[in-house]
């Protein structure tokens, strides 16, 4: 049976199809989440029609831009949270697997130890309440699968922060870059390895939703540290967040404690200076090529 992945264009999307060819891909085109959850509901039941029900679904799909969902909240909700609630009771009524996609901002930033699944969230902008909003609507279902929070995600293509700093190095550019936000590097590649590995346990032996962290291992790292490590050579000038505003508040500290995925699915995720290192020598080959 053929599963399903919510999205096509993205980063994580774009991985699982690269680790997964036979995946069913789902545009916007072709499930818009920002419409009513009947609408949303009445898709998915032509989709499984037209392609056969899958056992699992992947909701890698999101509206992830943190500062426009600030200005635009009733847009952020429609898609992060009404939609993935939507999808999540339409996989319950009929025993589909769901792996949803969520994110480290629904966390204050507060803490000084990396944040367990089961802390308490508070997210700061509207961004990270939207997706928080999208969590409890998933659990809400009683649907069975998990929620994989992750955090600073990046591939070799982009548009991310690190082909943001490989083109604003090559432009000339200064880098100034805030080193008071402290996280984990995400290599999509990765992620979506992750992704597939719980879909495939899940499937085997389904299991309610739980809530699982996954990023990259390592020691946590500013994105100032992040962007020295992609630019050895060039000069990165660390500055305070309050030197960079933005519409929306970022957390200040969102390193996420991975070790529950690790145990329960039997995953040893790399460090994330390897899976940098990786994704730079794609670059090059692709570039050489």
């Amino acid at each position: 049976m053929r599963n399903w992945v919510i999205g096509e264009t993205g980063q994580l999307a774009r991985a699982l199809s690269a680790a997964r060819p036979g995946l069913l891909t789902l545009s916007r085109a072709r499930l818009d989440l920002s419409q009513a959850p009947e609408i949303i509901a009445q898709r998915l039941d032509d989709l499984a029609g037209r392609h056969s029900r899958p056992d699992a679904i992947i909701l890698a799909a999101a509206y992830t831009d943190v500062d426009g969902a600030q200005s635009s909240p009733d847009l952020a909700n429609a898609i992060n949270a009404r939609a993935p609630g939507a999808i999540a009771t339409w996989c319950a009524a009929r025993d589909i697997i769901l792996i949803h996609i969520s994110t480290d901002y629904v966390f204050d930033g507060k803490a000084s130890a990396p944040c367990r699944a089961d802390d308490p969230p508070a997210p700061v902008n509207q961004y990270g309440q939207s997706k928080l909003d999208g969590e409890r609507a998933v659990m809400a279902s009683k649907c069975r699968g998990a929620i994989l929070r992750t955090a600073w995600l990046y591939d070799a293509a982009g548009p991310n922060f690190l082909t943001a700093m490989i083109a604003q190095d090559a432009a000339g550019n200064p880098l100034r870059v805030v080193n008071d936000q402290i996280g984990r590097p995400t290599y999509a590649g990765d992620l979506a390895d992750a992704a597939l590995t719980a879909m495939d346990a899940l499937i085997d032996a389904p299991k309610p939703c739980k809530i699982y962290h996954v990023t990259n291992s390592g020691a946590p790292v500013s994105w100032a540290g992040f962007a020295a490590a992609i630019l050895p050579t060039a000069r990165i000038t660390g500055v305070a967040s309050s030197d960079r505003p933005r519409t929306a508040p970022r957390p200040a500290y969102s390193v996420l404690d991975i070790s529950d995925f690790e145990r329960d699915f039997g995953v040893t995720l790399r460090g994330w200076k390897d899976a940098l290192d990786f994704v730079l020598k794609q670059r090059r080959a692709q570039h050489e090529t």
